[in-house]
This record gives structure tokens, sequence and C-alpha cells, in this order.
């Protein structure tokens, strides 16, 4: 037998090896023999095992822009024909099945409902097949991978990996702003109604340098969001997304006013008469002797 002191601990090593895929169900009994007292006491811990294939050879992927959304039939193979339960050996046709979603570490299954919901399309196993329905709704870029759960009615699972993928999403306006180098310019947007009681950020998409952006109120008191252009040098266009968290989505331009030549009519020409020192030619000193106009004679 085993001591166990009083209030000590007991840990009781098990293992499950499955030879189908189903569920398990059985009991572990931890008996207590006191030949003392003549005493037999039975503690018993209910066990259910099910078990899980992983389904290496399936793959699927979703791709779609940030807020739009996409709807998927997926079909999946759970005949066995890849992994080490085979099909044939532990059930009939036609057996309902349920879908989870296993999301990875530090991913809650809460967020991940907001934009991703999945369902039975055909609701039975046929053929080692089944079907799900995949609607995928992202709100904006992002790149991840979830894991679908075929659940058998009866026990049993099959789990493959789903790859999610949102692109940059289409943009729902343009700003043009425009000022000469060291200049600044301002925009400002004011939000419509139905978003002035809504919590909201602003930000910029790898901006450049030159713009800011800034949330504040107009004179009526509404919220607004101001943008500001700075140019730093001649011969550049800047461009940039400025992303609204709720809903918005811009493309702010910025550019230079149109270089307009000075009317020479109306030019006066003057020279200072500093600059006129600096450039006219230097005259060299003439010696003595020297005839006015002529070079120095030469020797006999």
């Amino acid at each position: 037998g085993i001591n166990v002191n009083p209030g000590g601990a007991l840990q009781i090593p098990f293992s499950f090896a499955p030879t189908a895929l189903r569920a398990y169900h059985g009991d572990i009994g931890v008996l207590y023999h006191s030949k003392e007292e003549d005493v037999r006491v039975v503690w018993r811990y209910k066990i259910d095992g099910i078990a899980e294939s992983f389904l290496a050879n399936m793959s699927a992927k979703l791709t779609c822009k940030a807020r739009k959304t996409v709807e998927e039939q997926v079909l999946v193979d759970v005949s066995g024909k890849d992994t080490e339960f085979k099909l044939d050996d532990y059930y009939g046709e036609n057996e309902e099945f349920e879908v989870e979603v296993v999301p990875g570490p530090r991913v809650d299954l809460a967020t991940i409902s907001k934009f991703l919901h999945i369902e039975p399309s055909t609701g039975v196993i046929s053929d080692g097949k089944c079907a799900i329905l995949v609607r995928y709704s992202p709100q904006r870029t992002m790149s991840m991978s979830v894991d679908v759960v075929i659940v058998k009615k009866n026990g049993g699972r099959w789990r493959f990996e789903l790859l999610l993928e949102a692109t940059s999403p289409e943009i729902d306006g343009k700003v043009f702003l425009e000022a000469n180098v060291g200049d600044v310019a301002h925009r400002s947007l004011v939000l419509p109604p139905s978003m002035r009681m809504s919590p909201f950020s602003v930000y910029f998409y790898e901006p450049p340098v030159v713009f800011d952006v800034k949330t504040g109120q107009d004179e009526q008191g509404s919220p607004e969001i101001r943008i500001s252009f700075t140019p730093r040098e001649f011969g550049r266009e800047y461009v940039a997304v400025l992303l609204e968290e709720s809903q918005w989505i811009h493309e702010v331009h910025g550019t230079y006013p149109p270089y307009v030549p000075p009317d020479k009519s109306q030019m006066k020409g003057k020279v200072a008469e500093e600059l006129k020192k600096v450039l006219s030619p230097a005259k060299s000193p003439r010696k003595k002797g020297t005839p006015r106009g002529k070079g120095t004679p030469r020797k006999a």
C-alpha cells in the first residue's frame, strides 16, 4: 500500500491511448484499508477521454479587405486517410457534428467572435466529409490563425488550422492640404451627428513627419479632427493614410502652391553700392614712369 501523511497529497498518474476516434468514459478508484480498524473506504473519480486527430494535410485560408465581409464554405475531409484513425472503424454515415473555434495564445474567444463566425453547413458527416460555413468580417488589417475543431455528437474530434488575413481597407475619401516649405496648412474634419457620442481614436498609418493629427471641438462644440501639414523640402508629394478607429479611413495628400514666375515688366534692377564693389574687377596699380595705356617697355 501507499502511506499518505495527514494533510498530505497523493498523485495518481494515468495515461490515455484511444484506439478509435470517439469518447471514452471510466472511473479511477482510491481504496483506503485499515486492518486495525477493519475499515474500507473507496473514493471514485470519473474520467472522460476524448480522442482527437489533427488534420495535418488540411489547411484553409480566408483573405479579404478590412471592413469587408467574405463568406465561404469549407469542405473538410474526415475520412482518416491521412491520420491514425479510420472513419469506417467506429461509426456509420450521417452523423451529426458541431464546430468549435480555438484561438491562439493571448487571444480570447470573445474578441475573435466579433469578426469570425463558423457553423455547420451540412449538419452531418457524409462520405467521410463535412462542410462548414465561415463568415469573416475583419475591421482592421491583421494576419493570424485559429484552430477549427469538428466535434462528433458521440465523441471524437478533428482539428485543423484556419489562416485569416485582412489586407488594407478601401479609403472613404481624400484630403488635400497645400503649403509652402516652412509654412503650416490646417484642415478640419467634423464628425457626423451619428458619431458624436461614440468614443474614437485617430492616427496616421506609418505617417511622414510632415503630418500631424489632433482631436478637438469646433465652435458649436462638435468633435472634429484637425490635420496639419508642414512640408520641409521642395519637389516631393507627401501621402499618408489617416485611420479613424470607429469608421473612417482617409488618404491625406500634401502638396505645394503652383509656382508663378515674377513679371519682368514689374521688375526694377538696382545694384547696391556694396555689391558693385564686389562684382567690379580689381584694378592693378600703375607703376611710375609707365605711359598710360601702354605696357612695360622692353630692355635693350
